[in-house]
């Protein structure tokens, strides 16, 4: 698409060249949250207690929905290991980690760290998106 700008770098030529690109600026909104979520879950991975590993491979980050206005992508523990992945995630500083560099708050404290830089992350994917003319076809 010839309307966007290749040199648009800020938040605001971003947000101008999604609003001409309708629909198409959605789907770029939609992929750059899930590139974010897939990155949480990459980053909280590591954190998780391991015991067995059901934990681990019980994480997700699911893909783009969009509700009203919003888009949201979800990043948990799914099956019978959510409630169990609550429960560790709560549980107290000095208990005893089987593993090393584990611990609680495995997933807060991975989001509280990219809360800082999502929304000038989003917008950088995005923008590198538009230099490129790149609508996403999928995820």
């Amino acid at each position: 698409m010839s309307i966007m700008n290749p040199s648009a770098n800020t938040a605001a030529d971003v947000a101008s060249n999604l609003k001409k690109l309708g629909a198409a600026g959605a789907q770029m909104v939609e992929q750059a949250l899930y590139q974010r979520g897939q990155e949480l879950m990459r980053k909280m991975k590591p954190l998780t207690p391991l015991r067995d590993g059901a934990l681990r491979r019980s994480a997700y980050a699911g893909l783009p929905e969009r509700k009203g206005r919003e888009v949201v992508v979800e990043v948990g523990f799914d099956g019978a290991s959510a409630p169990y992945a609550l429960f560790v995630h709560e549980m107290p500083v000095e208990t005893n980690w089987t593993e090393p560099g584990t611990g609680p708050k495995f997933l807060e404290g991975p989001f509280d760290e990219m809360s800082k830089t999502v929304a000038s992350d989003m917008a950088n994917s995005i923008a590198a998106m538009l230099r490129r003319n790149r609508v996403p076809k999928g995820y």
